[in-house]
């Protein structure tokens, strides 16, 4: 109607149910009910802050959400649940609308295998073996904690697997196969160096 005002300075923006009070010319007053609600949390466009590689520890996805050019804030505008994780792969992160969005969204991230280095690995010193005639088998390397979810390792002997009998020195390398947590090593790792000598007479 021409020459009414609102009671309130400025139009609400959160979501929720509201009462208007409008004044005419002549003091008298009418009112009216209405909602403002709250934006699905489909329309928000997702991205994450950054990329991720395993490293045996969990680890927190970061996102950010946005509508437009404004960024939802997490505990305010949504909630998170699935964006905590340890191990390599795919995983489902849960985005729940609250306050002014409503509904839910799930979106995938990935955590990335590591690949593998030396350092990774708990690596055995070499004794020093008498001649015997017999294959000399070395322990195998195994990872560090944290970590977890290594594949198969391989030693080699000069660049062979097949395990020495005969008297000589020997370069010692290994390789791990793919993992549940760690792709394949790009090359031979160093173990050490493996000698086998000459028996004493009073090993004999």
């Amino acid at each position: 109607c021409a020459g009414a005002s609102y009671s309130a300075d400025t139009a609400p923006t959160d979501a929720g149910s509201y009462t208007v009070t409008v004044t005419y010319p002549g003091g008298q007053t009418g009112s009216a009910d209405f909602t403002v609600a709250p934006r699905a949390i489909t329309a928000f466009s997702w991205d994450r802050k950054e990329s991720l590689t395993y490293n045996g520890l969990e680890q927190i996805q970061g996102v950010t959400i946005k509508y437009a050019d404004k960024e939802l804030v997490e505990g305010i505008d949504y909630t998170l649940s699935g964006n905590k994780q340890t191990n390599a792969g795919t995983h489902t992160i849960t985005v729940t609308g609250i306050g002014n969005v409503e509904g839910t969204k799930t979106v995938n991230f990935t955590i990335y295998e590591k690949s593998p280095t030396a350092d990774d690995f708990n690596i055995p010193e070499i004794a020093e073996y008498a001649y015997t005639g017999k294959k000399v088998e070395l322990p195998l390397p195994t990872l560090k904690e944290p970590y977890t979810g290594g594949g198969t390792i391989t030693i080699y002997y000069n660049g062979v697997s097949t395990q020495p009998t005969k008297i000589g020195e020997y370069e010692v390398t290994f390789r791990m196969e793919d993992g549940t947590n760690f792709y394949s090593t790009s090359d031979h790792l160093e173990y050490g160096t493996l000698v086998i000598k000459v028996a004493d007479i009073s090993d004999i």
